[in-house]
Order: structure tokens, then C-alpha cells, then sequence
């Protein structure tokens, strides 16, 4: 039996407005937004100044600044297709991510969402500033419809989109100790690499930019290269518990 690895393909923000790609200090998973989202038909976009409130179990929960901007269909329903698949056999897991932005009494949303002709719902919104989200695994290329249900009194919206590839695994993850050691070294520097993300070492061909790994099962982080980085202050502890460190 195989591990899996979730590698990210597209993490959609939906401020429409904004161009650049961007990484929120309180998403505790680190990952880089963007803000683009191909939906049809048009759109208009709420938002709210307060946070939004968690579910308990909501364990993929993005930055709550993410959930703070929701496009909003401007009819019953708003379709994504994510047509950019390099490998057509690839199985891809989607989540889609809802936070409740419209006081009562304006009405309650209930809507069904469905991946790949694969219906799942129909949900009710969750209450004013609550989260929820739905997740699908699909192959192929993605394509995601959310609809109102005839009885909905508001139409259908979405706060944010994540979708992975999974990737088989032939090796064990890298080894913990080294994982959070250099988690430490990217927090305490504030290291922005795109690659800087998931498992530093593996899979292989999506391991970590400037950190080279041992070939055994569980691999160990032996190198390190951040002569370019233009670091400043004291050196951090966690470089001494790269155990298996050979070159920095």
C-alpha cells in the first residue's frame, strides 16, 4: 500500500480585485494565494470586517482573512472548470471552502455543489459568520457547479477553493524531528520560497528548493543552502536539530 502526498495545483482567493498572489500570517499551513477564478456566469462579491468562526473539525481551515471575501452568483448557480491538467489520469482532491457573510434576516442559502457529476447536498448555509466545507476527489479535469435549491431565498456563494494532486508515495515522510526543525528555520526567518511547502523532502521531485535529503526510506535533511538569503540575527536553535546536517 501506498502513502500519499496532497501537492497543491490551485488555491484561489476570491478577491477579485487583487493581482498579485498572496500569504496570510494566520494561515497555519503557509500556503500562497491567489485571486483569480474563472466562474461563470457574473459575479459580484461580498465581504465582512469581522473573522469568521471555525467549525470544530474544521481541520483544512484556510487563513480567516480568506473567508472574509465571497463572490456571490448573480443567478442560481456559478460554475469553475480547472482545465490546465497535465496528466488527465491524475486523481485530484477539491475543497471548497463557505463562510455566511449576510445577516439575518435577508434569508438563508441552501445550495448543492457538484464535482464531476457527482452531487453532494443539498447544504444550509451555516449561521452568520460560521464556516463549512465541502470536499470531493475526482480524476481528471475539475469541474465544480454550486447551485441553489428551490427553496433558497439568497443565491450560492464561495470564499475560497483548494485543489491537490495526490501524489503515491514510494517512501515514508521525511523524518518528523528534521520537518518541524525546518518549519522553525522558515518561521523564524521568514522564508518565502514557493516550494517551501508539505514535506521538504518528499516526493523527490517536489521536494524543497536549496535542502538536499538522504536517499534512505524516511529521509534526513544533509544540506542546507541559505548563503543567498541575506539573513540577519541570531542563528536559530532549530539548525541544531538537523541531525543528520552535513553542509550549511
Amino acid at each position: 500500500m501506498f502513502n500519499v502526498s496532497y501537492h497543491i495545483v490551485w488555491l484561489r482567493d476570491v478577491r477579485l480585485y487583487v493581482s498579485r498572489s498572496i500569504r496570510y500570517q494566520d494561515d497555519i499551513y503557509d500556503r500562497i494565494w491567489e485571486h483569480s477564478l474563472p466562474l461563470s456566469p457574473e459575479i459580484s462579491t461580498i465581504n465582512s470586517s469581522r473573522s469568521a468562526n471555525f467549525s470544530s473539525g474544521y481541520s483544512e481551515q484556510p487563513a480567516a482573512t480568506v473567508l472574509n471575501t465571497a463572490v456571490q452568483a448573480r443567478g442560481t448557480d456559478m460554475k469553475y472548470n480547472l482545465e490546465k491538467i497535465t496528466n488527465p489520469t491524475s486523481e485530484f482532491s477539491v475543497y471548497l471552502h463557505f463562510a455566511e457573510l449576510v445577516q439575518p434576516p435577508q434569508g438563508r442559502r441552501h445550495f448543492t455543489v457538484t464535482i464531476n457529476d457527482i452531487i453532494q447536498g443539498p447544504f444550509n448555509s451555516p449561521g452568520y459568520m460560521g464556516t463549512m466545507y465541502v470536499n470531493g476527489s475526482v480524476r481528471g479535469i475539475v469541474q465544480i457547479s454550486i447551485e441553489a435549491t428551490n427553496d433558497s431565498r439568497l443565491p450560492p456563494i464561495l470564499n475560497g477553493l483548494e485543489v491537490f494532486v495526490v501524489v503515491p508515495l514510494l517512501k515514508s515522510p521525511s523524518n518528523s524531528e528534521d520537518v518541524n526543525a525546518m518549519m522553525e528555520i522558515k518561521r523564524t526567518y521568514g522564508i518565502s520560497e514557493d516550494s517551501w511547502q508539505g514535506d521538504p523532502c518528499v516526493p523527490a521531485n517536489l521536494s524543497w528548493s536549496r535542502v538536499g535529503c538522504s536517499s534512505n526510506d524516511s529521509p534526513r535533511i544533509i544540506s542546507l543552502n541559505l548563503s543567498s538569503r541575506g539573513l540577519t540575527g541570531d542563528i536559530t536553535a532549530s539548525l541544531s536539530n538537523l541531525k543528520s546536517l552535513r553542509v550549511l
